[in-house]
C-alpha cells in the first residue's frame, strides 16, 4: 500500500508495531515506507525487540538504526521531527 501512495506523491511513515516481520523484505521499509520507527518483534519488550525496553524512555528502530526517545512509548511518535 504504501509504493501506491508514493507512486501518487504522498510521502509514506510506519510508526508503532509492526507484525509483518523483522527482517528483509519483509520489514515495514522494505514495503515502501520512507520513514520508520518501530519496536524489535512486534512489540516492546518481545523477543528481537531492544534489551530492557519496558515502555518508558525507550529505544526504537528508525530507518534501520536504533535511537533513544523520552516518554511513553505511545506519545513518542507524536513528538518525532522529520
Amino acid at each position: 500500500m504504501a509504493d501506491v501512495f508514493k507512486a501518487s506523491g504522498y510521502r509514506t511513515g510506519f510508526f508503532g508495531k509492526w507484525h509483518l516481520g523483522d527482517n528483509y523484505p519483509f520489514r515495514p521499509q522494505d514495503r515502501g515506507f520512507e520513514d520508520v520507527l518501530m519496536s524489535g518483534g512486534g512489540g516492546v519488550s518481545n523477543t528481537l525487540d531492544y534489551w530492557a525496553n519496558d515502555y518508558f524512555d525507550d529505544t526504537f528502530m528508525r530507518n534501520g538504526m536504533w535511537e533513544k526517545h523520552e516518554g511513553f512509548c505511545t506519545d513518542v511518535s507524536g513528538s518525532l521531527k522529520p
